[in-house]
């Protein structure tokens, strides 16, 4: 039962990109409570995405020679 296609077209372009945007992590967090990762779902909606962000760390040195 998605409307937001529907009202999407009366709307400037990023408020339709938004929409969509929302209607997909909507449908994604769904998804995952019907299998049963209510984890997931709750991820999903928070944040926007199924997996946590990921922490990088690196060490930059100066070349020799």
């Amino acid at each position: 039962m998605s409307h937001g296609a529907d009202v999407a077209n009366l709307l400037p372009p990023s408020d339709a990109a938004k929409i969509v945007r929302l209607e997909s992590i909507i449908a994604d967090a769904l998804a995952a409570m019907d299998s049963g990762e209510y984890g997931s779902a709750r991820r999903i909606l928070r944040t926007g995405k199924d997996r946590p962000p990921l922490t990088v760390t690196g060490v930059l040195t100066k070349g020799q020679g």
